[in-house]
């Protein structure tokens, strides 16, 4: 079905009729923004520059690009332009992915979103694990990386706060074995950086 305006008749058991008028949008041929997400590696100290509609579908001349919120405690906005072209610095290092929606809207205020995610340079490669499944052929221990990491430390607690291991240079081999399956936290300090998630142990 093309898109543009129809009109559906639609009539009841009573022979009643009810008519409206809907409308379908062709986004494969439209000039309705669609727009793709970015992800960005940064790092602590740094100023960026990047186009957050290079990779997007826009056929107009000066679209509105919105900021969603962010962080200002990692990050400083300097300038977005209408070209999309997105100024910020990176004030301090963070673990977690950062997530920011971006709104893009036409001149007839026709609105698409995708997403900035920005990924700590640091930390680029580092597993942060959630969920282990020690009895199963894959997945069955805690892995932070491919190989690894001789300079780090990791501890780990049951959910009453006892501590149940400890390594320096953990080899990515904990399997939880001889305790039971439930919710576990774990301390990681890795690269200068600590890192503090909750892990599920399914056995």
């Amino acid at each position: 079905m093309n898109g543009g305006n129809y009109t559906v008749t639609v009539t009841d058991t009573n022979g009643c009729k009810t008519t409206g008028v809907f409308a379908i949008i062709d986004y494969t041929n439209s000039e309705y923004p669609k727009s793709t997400d970015d992800m960005v590696y940064v790092s602590s100290g740094n100023m960026y520059d990047i186009n957050l509609i290079s990779n997007d579908v826009i056929k107009i001349n000066n679209p509105t690009l919105i900021l969603g919120k962010f962080p200002s405690e990692y990050l400083r906005i300097i300038s977005i332009s209408t070209n999309g072209q997105l100024k910020f610095e990176v004030k301090d290092d963070f673990t977690e992915h950062i997530l920011i929606v971006i709104s893009v809207l036409d001149q007839c205020k026709n609105c698409s979103t995708s997403q900035l995610i920005l990924m700590n340079e640091k930390l680029k490669g580092l597993i942060l694990t959630t969920l282990i499944t020690p009895q199963e052929g894959a997945n069955n221990t805690l892995q932070f990386s491919q190989a690894p990491i001789s300079d780090s430390e990791l501890w780990i607690y049951n959910r009453w706060g006892q501590q149940v291991f400890h390594a320096k240079g953990y080899q990515n081999d904990w399997n939880a074995d001889g305790y039971p399956g439930g919710v576990y936290y774990y301390v990681f300090q890795v690269y200068g950086f600590t890192i503090k998630k909750a892990l599920t142990v399914v056995k």
